[in-house]
């Protein structure tokens, strides 16, 4: 499994990935950073998936959702990232890991037992992220 950063040029990448492909969102660097972006984000993650699909076939394509934080303006737009995510998994480019309900609470924000700041995982929220995705390898 590779992922890839949707900063780079991955042409490179691509033609090294063989079995399996995971795209990841950064929450930070995407959906912090400009009201925007969010739709952005969306049509930078199409691109990718449907470059990678073209360029490795036989490849099997995972997308996962962003992750909630303990910030409701935030989690609005990762909201809208996510939606988009979900409804493009319908044409069959990609498997979608929806692992946001997995670290949400009731209220949509992240579970504090999984994070050291809001945002980022702590050691008990990467062994439940690892735990979603292992099945998928």
């Amino acid at each position: 499994m590779w992922n890839l950063s949707m900063k780079k040029n991955n042409d490179s990448t691509l033609t090294q990935i063989s079995k399996h492909l995971n795209l990841s969102i950064s929450t930070v660097s995407r959906a912090i950073n400009g009201h925007s972006k969010k739709y952005r984000i969306s049509e930078k993650t199409t691109k990718i998936i449907i470059e990678a699909a073209k360029k490795l076939p036989n490849t099997k394509l995972y997308l996962q959702t962003l992750l909630p934080t303990a910030r409701d303006f935030i989690n609005e737009k990762i909201d809208i990232v996510n939606a988009s995510i979900r409804i493009h998994q319908s044409d069959g480019t990609y498997s979608l890991i929806d692992l946001n309900p997995h670290f949400a609470t009731d209220d949509g924000l992240i579970n504090t037992s999984l994070t050291y700041d809001g945002t980022h995982l702590n050691s008990k929220g990467y062994l439940l992220w690892s735990e979603l995705i292992m099945k998928y390898l």
